[in-house]
């Protein structure tokens, strides 16, 4: 049986991530009422992201699982990276979101940052907290936003690329945090 190529494992994660992002914005949007309490805000993004977590980080530890067996048999070498190599393709397209992002900072590029945030709605909250909307800081034009902001922003592209590489180690040692979480060692 032939191998999957990186670059079709990681638009499958892509499709994850698609996923993800879209019950980030569904548990975002749920909780917009307690936008007010800042302690449950933050908590509220956080649950968003580990949601996308788990919807993501799926794909990364059965590769790193799969391929300890194909290590462990000699039909692959072994690379931990691996799971951050197919996570960086598969951030190709949010890297040159972020890129448009900073263009559009500098106005060369039209204002989207309303939509960045969207297409970001696993970390909406996050964003919103970066950047000062949290503050009550009106942040739909990217000329209120600080340069420092957009940076921090931009480097959340990265994410999906951590959560896969970090799933993809822990499937390849075969440690399932759920398992850790759930049981206690006697």
């Amino acid at each position: 049986m032939q191998e999957k190529s990186n670059i079709i494992i990681a638009l499958n994660w892509f499709g994850s991530h698609i996923l993800g992002v879209l019950v980030g914005l569904l548990i975002s949007f749920s909780f917009v009422t307690f936008m007010d309490n800042k302690v449950l805000y933050t908590v509220i993004g956080i649950l968003a992201v580990f949601a996308y977590m788990a919807i993501t980080g799926a794909g990364g530890w059965k590769l790193g699982q799969d391929d300890l067996n194909k290590v462990k048999f000699n039909r692959r070498s072994e690379d931990l990276f691996r799971g951050f190599k197919i996570g960086f393709i598969e951030c190709i397209p949010l890297i040159l979101l972020s890129i448009a992002l900073i263009l559009a900072k500098a106005e060369i590029l039209p204002n989207f940052y309303v939509v960045y945030k969207l297409l970001n709605g696993h970390m909406l909250i996050i964003i919103n907290i970066i950047d000062g909307t949290f503050k009550g800081i009106s942040t739909a034009y990217l000329t209120q936003v600080s340069w420092g902001a957009i940076i921090g922003v931009s480097l959340l592209s990265f994410f999906p690329m951590i959560v896969s590489g970090v799933n993809y180690i822990l499937g390849y040692k075969d440690i399932m945090i759920m398992d850790k979480l759930m049981y206690k060692k006697k």
